[in-house]
């Protein structure tokens, strides 16, 4: 087998976040890494996509909403 990786040399100023990640990074094969990626830009196409939509229906029930308080008034 071989050995583990070693550990990345610190002077002090890295966090352990950063060498948590380095260490996964080293350790995750390419095409997890690559599905961690698609999985990110899925949910944020996702997201916009949802935001979109809202204010889409947000403007259309303002303009529905606004006719119809209008229409009463402009009745004889």
């Amino acid at each position: 087998m071989s050995d583990p990786p070693p550990p990345p040399a610190s002077n002090g100023h890295g966090s352990v976040m950063v060498t948590i990640s380095e260490r996964l990074i080293r350790v995750l094969p390419p095409a997890f890494i690559a599905l961690l990626v698609l999985n990110c830009m899925f949910i944020a196409v996702i997201a916009w996509v949802f935001d979109h939509n809202a204010e889409t229906r947000n403007r259309l029930l303002t303009t529905i909403v606004e006719r119809c308080l209008i229409a009463p008034a402009a009745r004889p």
